[in-house]
């Protein structure tokens, strides 16, 4: 806080009655100006890298944890496998030996789909795509 003192002086035409009198008043400070030094800000750029930089190794460790690999699935492209058929085979060895990972009746009923109901010639060739 700040103090001005003013002080009333005497002048030589006219006399004062009494003594010269003295008075004080407060003037408030002056506003303090909110000016900010290049510290200041490199210490907000500091910060904002080494945030970026967390949030980097925070999502690496993530991918790292997660196996390192896409997400996305590999495109493989099917499998086709073709059988001959010979004398004595029937739908259900054949659909053992063309998908031995599926229920040979899945495999039984997308053979007969595709060919008909009719009985099996010597010779024919089955063509089974692995994705069906």
């Amino acid at each position: 806080m700040a103090a001005v003192m003013i002080t009333t002086e005497a002048r030589a035409e006219r006399p004062l009655p009494r003594a010269t009198t003295t008075r004080l008043r407060l003037v408030p400070p002056p506003p303090a100006r909110s000016r900010r030094t290049a510290a200041v800000y490199f210490r907000r750029r500091l910060v904002a890298v080494l945030l970026a930089l967390g949030i980097v190794i925070v999502a690496g460790r993530a991918g790292g944890a997660l196996g390192g690999s896409s997400l996305a699935t590999p495109e493989s492209r099917p499998s086709v496998t073709t059988y001959l058929v010979q004398p004595g085979d029937t739908l259900w060895e054949i659909a053992a030996t063309l998908a031995p990972e599926r229920d040979p009746r899945e495999v039984v009923d997308a053979i007969t789909d595709v060919r008909g109901n009719g009985p099996l010639e010597v010779g024919e060739q089955i063509t089974w795509l692995a994705g069906e």
